[in-house]
């Protein structure tokens, strides 16, 4: 294979991973290492594609926070994600502050835990509650925010079974006005 043939090869390689999906730098960089060409031949290639700003981190992270917040996740799993793809700790800071406010994160955990609560509804109390923690703190939502907003669920339903009359459906008597 001619030398000129050799440095074309990574940069098409390069060229069609950009064309499936975003890419970080180093994610890009890891895949032509893994193709078998040496780090300094992918270090070249991806500066190239950032010259000519196919390749940008600031771009790429915010396409992916924007696609994590639609998923459902929140502001730590998309950091994580982030963080897993060799984006920049500041870079990473600087999308999610433009991108995610409270108001927006609690809407995306509401949202979550009203899906979520149709295919646990029928469990017992205890296990809905820990599988809708459990379900919500894996998406990377606070843990604070999780404990208020499952509560909030659990004693809405119980005072409206309450209200209902008979048996409270927190397996409580209709009298007794605790928490869980």
């Amino acid at each position: 294979m001619s030398e000129q043939n050799r440095k074309k090869k990574p940069l098409e390689l390069a060229l069609w991973y950009l064309g499936r999906r975003a890419h970080s730098r180093r994610e890009i960089e890891e895949k032509l290492t893994r193709k078998g060409f040496g780090a300094e031949e992918a270090t070249a290639v991806v500066n190239k594609l950032e010259g000519w700003r196919l390749l940008d981190d600031r771009e790429f992270a915010r396409q992916f926070t924007r696609s994590g917040s639609l998923r459902g996740w929140g502001r730590r799993r998309i950091a994580f994600e982030l963080t897993r793809r060799g984006v920049a700790k500041e870079i990473i800071e600087i999308v999610l502050a433009e991108a995610l406010d409270e108001e927006t994160e609690e809407k995306a955990l509401s949202r979550r835990l009203q899906i979520y609560w149709k295919r646990i509804a029928d469990l017992p109390r205890e296990k809905q509650y820990n599988r809708a923690m459990g379900y919500l703190l894996r998406r990377g939502f606070p843990l604070d925010e999780v404990k208020k907003a499952v509560n909030g669920v659990i004693n809405a339903k119980c005072k409206s079974r309450r209200l209902a009359g008979g048996e409270g459906w927190c397996g409580q008597p209709q009298n007794d006005s605790s928490k869980f």
